[in-house]
């Protein structure tokens, strides 16, 4: 492997061959033997493969959410994951509504303010305040 299975994951990805990079991307995650970083990445980037172009490759979460959770207990730091994570709170149809993830996510992405650009703090504001309304709604 392994290596050469990431990069072709990659590459498929790039050429829009989402069910072939979804395949690859999967055994690799699940693959023990690869280092947690690499397993991680690739958890992430099947949630990215689901919230995108190809939500029947998992039709019980077209949030990418358990993917992007896994890749979050492989590697806490993983930047895509934690994105994607407060990205896609409130954004389907089943709104993925998991707060305490969320406010993991969040509070990881605010202590790297330093790589954050404005967007991206607008963007993280707004997500927790749709959090809170949810939180609210919920009690």
């Amino acid at each position: 492997m392994k290596i050469n299975d990431l990069k072709k994951a990659k590459i498929l990805f790039f050429q829009n061959k989402y069910d072939e990079s979804f395949e690859l991307f999967n055994i690799i995650a699940l693959d023990k033997s690869i280092d947690k970083i690499e397993r991680s990445n690739s958890f992430n980037m099947l949630g990215v493969i689901i919230i995108g172009p190809c939500p029947y490759l998992d039709p019980e979460d077209e949030t990418g959410l358990k993917y992007f959770k896994k890749a979050l207990e492989l590697d806490p730091e993983n930047l895509g994951a934690l994105f994607n994570v407060t990205a896609t709170f409130g954004t389907s149809p089943n709104m993925h509504r998991n707060s305490k993830l969320f406010m993991f996510a969040y509070n990881k992405l605010l202590m790297k303010k330093a790589i954050l650009t404005e967007q991206d703090k607008k963007s993280l504001n707004e997500k927790f305040e749709l959090m809170k309304k949810l939180e609210t709604k919920s009690i």
